[in-house]
């Protein structure tokens, strides 16, 4: 007997992923593509579920924007994967422009949760590393220079 199981209605697994979190036109099309839906019946289901407001990339990128800002991570790193899921770049200026929250303030706090108070030494030269590695994980995080400097600037001495 075989447990393969027949290719289902692409509306039916479009409004499965939906129902799990919200997902960008491109991250959907791709999904349903994976799943061996025509390009044609892909098409004609993305444009229904955006007709009907099931899909919308502003709103998805406002929740990933979100997200990503409650998980520590800063404005470079979520516009990059923004874009990577197909999201353009109108709607994540947009969607940045009207976000309200401190990304100076969370680029102090994720850097105070990693490293703590201060410096672990008073030598120079350890300052320097200790300093430079700060900095480099809060760039991997995806925070601008300047935030990046203001975190730094902040810590207790």
């Amino acid at each position: 007997m075989s447990t393969k199981k027949t290719k289902q209605n692409p509306m039916h697994q479009a409004i499965g992923f939906l129902a799990r979190r919200d997902h960008s036109v491109h991250e959907l099309r791709l999904k349903l593509r994976k799943k061996e839906h025509d390009e044609e019946s892909v098409t004609k289901v993305l444009t229904e579920l955006q007709s009907r407001d099931y899909l919308d990339d502003r709103r998805y990128a406002q929740m990933m924007l979100r997200h990503h800002y409650s998980r520590g991570q800063g404005p470079q790193k979520i516009r990059y994967l923004l874009s990577q899921n197909g999201v353009s770049n109108d709607i994540i200026s947009e969607v940045f422009v009207g976000f309200d929250e401190d990304w100076f303030a969370l680029a102090k706090h994720v850097r105070h949760k990693r490293f703590g108070n201060g410096f672990k030494s008073n030598d120079q030269s350890e300052m320097f590393k200790e300093k430079s590695k700060q900095m480099r994980f809060l760039m991997t995080r995806g925070f601008e220079s300047d935030q990046i400097q203001y975190a730094i600037e902040q810590i207790d001495r």
